[in-house]
């Protein structure tokens, strides 16, 4: 369906996105409907951590020329200013959607917020600011960016097992 829409001039995504629900609709009248939810299932198994260790190996190979970079403080400024902004989001939600009182609000929110997002579409939004630039013009919100990524990927992933097992205990 892509090369197909490509090639007569339509938007791709679009008929690809089309051919989904289609199929979608298709599987949920056969009769072997669980077989092809299972198979979709192996296959999207298989396909996105492909895809994600393919982004972040063509992260690494742009990053590099932006780590001649000095001003990391910055950037663990970001890192944790991101992280306490995302705490009170989901914070905020989890009061807003859940009218019980529960205890356990704060450390779901804690647990979440920590364990969130590490900025792969961000980084590829900024590599796209980069190409449509003029030369050196993006450099330092690019490098700032792939600090945070960096630090984030780092510091988050190594943190969360302690923080759950200390959450865990209190």
């Amino acid at each position: 369906m892509f090369q197909l829409a490509e090639s007569l001039g339509f938007s791709s995504v679009l008929a690809t996105v089309s051919a989904g629900i289609m199929l979608s609709g298709e599987f949920s009248h056969a009769i072997k409907e669980d077989h092809y939810r299972e198979s979709l299932s192996g296959f999207w198994g298989v396909a996105e951590p492909s895809l994600l260790s393919l982004l972040f190996l063509l992260i690494g190979i742009e990053a590099t020329e932006y780590f001649e970079w000095n001003n990391w403080f910055l950037a663990i400024l970001f890192l944790f200013a991101g992280i306490a902004i995302r705490f009170f989001i989901v914070g905020g939600t989890f009061k807003l959607l859940d009218r019980k009182k529960h205890e356990a609000i704060w450390k779901k929110s804690l647990l979440i917020s920590w364990s969130g997002i590490r900025g792969s579409m961000s980084v590829f939004l900024l590599l796209q600011l980069g190409t449509m630039t003029e030369v050196g013009a993006a450099d330092e919100l690019i490098s700032l960016s792939f600090s945070v990524v960096i630090l984030s990927l780092i510091v988050q992933s190594l943190g969360i097992h302690p923080l759950s097992k200390l959450l865990d205990s209190k």
